[in-house]
Order: C-alpha cells, then sequence, then structure tokens
C-alpha cells in the first residue's frame, strides 16, 4: 500500500494515476469547500481547487522538507 508521501513523489514525475489518486484524496476537503459556496459557480471552483492541489504538488521540493530530528533540533535551536 502507497502512502501519501509515494504518491506525491510519483505525481511530481508526472504519473497521472499518481496525480488522479491524490485528486480523489482530497475530494472530501474540496467539497466540504464547496458547501460554502452559490450552487452555480460549485464546478468552476472545483476545477481550480484542483489545478491549484496539482500546481502546489508539482512545484513541492521534497528534498527541502527536513527529517524528524532535523526538525526537532530546529526547534530547539529557536528556543
Amino acid at each position: 500500500m502507497y502512502s501519501l508521501y509515494n504518491f506525491i513523489l510519483q505525481a511530481i514525475e508526472k504519473d497521472i494515476d499518481a496525480s488522479m489518486h491524490l485528486i480523489k484524496q482530497f475530494e472530501p476537503k474540496v467539497n466540504q469547500s464547496l458547501r460554502k459556496t452559490p450552487y452555480q459557480e460549485r464546478d468552476d471552483l472545483r476545477q481550480e481547487l484542483q489545478l491549484k492541489l496539482l500546481e502546489a504538488i508539482y512545484q513541492f521540493k521534497i528534498q527541502d522538507v527536513p527529517g524528524f530530528f532535523d526538525y526537532v533540533k530546529q526547534r530547539i535551536d529557536l528556543q
């Protein structure tokens, strides 16, 4: 079973199946947000949100994310 991390890595490499899986995985959150918008605008907004999700994934620099111990060290150094 793949994790969110693996799907993101695959989507960054422009894997269509991984990208579609991520869109489906975030669909409940998108639908929840769409309930707050007028019915006539929901389809357009849904497409925009999906596009923004893919743009964020493609621009994500996974190598810049610190590991757990690096993160803890950064937090301790800030105090």
